[in-house]
């Protein structure tokens, strides 16, 4: 074989395999980078699902009380002016878990989270949090809105609710009701005041008009006997 033509074969030769060489080595950077990238979604993913169930209540999804204490302290920083606060507590819950059990007031307190959580954002949207306090008690937080706003989804909830029974794995079939307390911050009110008046409008609800939502405004034309510790 002439050496010309040796050298340009085995010139030939090695640029194959070094466009062989270079492929495997791109290929391998890209599996490598694959399974870096997957091991980084997985943590991430991981890491998000921890943090949502440290936030969220794990039986209906809300907010749990943590989130809302976190949520209060962000608000007293500020003036509590446009903001409001809605309690609602599912009527006569421990007769309806003493009568059915609790595995089925669990199934009732999804069935009214999830109603309760359409209808908010449906009337709110984002200006809006739902958090659930323990039992059958439940907080709307929300920044903008009139009071009136919030009338008219309570009383959405409330129709939605009689229009489409609970029923029972016996098959009994239930209207579930709630009472409520709405209470307004303003510049003079630090956003725990507007909690407990809240709550106390709420109470009044539940001892004087079972299954109605109370204004904390309207009650200081009234003279009741809603004063009650509270710890928030």
């Amino acid at each position: 074989m002439l050496p010309g033509k040796y050298h340009a074969m085995s010139a030939t030769y090695f640029t194959f395999a070094s466009i062989i060489d270079v492929t495997l080595g791109t290929l391998l950077m890209f599996a490598v980078a694959n399974v870096y990238v997957n091991f980084l979604t997985k943590q991430y993913e991981e890491l998000r699902m921890a943090r949502y169930d440290v936030s969220h209540d794990g039986l209906t999804n809300l907010l749990n009380y943590d989130s809302f204490h976190s949520h209060m302290n962000e608000l007293s920083q500020k003036s509590s002016k446009h903001q409001i606060i809605c309690i609602l507590d599912i009527d006569d819950f421990k007769k309806l878990n003493d009568t059915y059990g609790h595995l089925e007031g669990n199934d009732v307190l999804v069935y009214f989270t999830k109603r309760l959580f359409v209808e908010v954002k449906a009337h709110f949207g984002e200006l809006a949090s739902v958090y659930r306090f323990g039992g059958e008690e439940f907080c709307i937080s929300v920044h903008g809105v009139t009071v009136e706003d919030c009338l008219e989804m309570t009383d959405k909830l409330a129709e939605e609710l009689r229009t489409k029974d609970y029923v029972t794995a016996t098959g009994d079939k239930i209207t579930v009701t709630f009472s409520g307390g709405i209470a307004l911050g303003c510049d003079k009110k630090d956003i725990r005041t507007v909690l407990r008046e809240a709550d106390k409008a709420l109470y009044y609800s539940k001892r004087h008009k079972k299954g109605s939502v109370t204004c904390a405004k309207d009650l200081e034309k009234k003279s009741t006997d809603t004063d009650m510790p509270l710890s928030y």
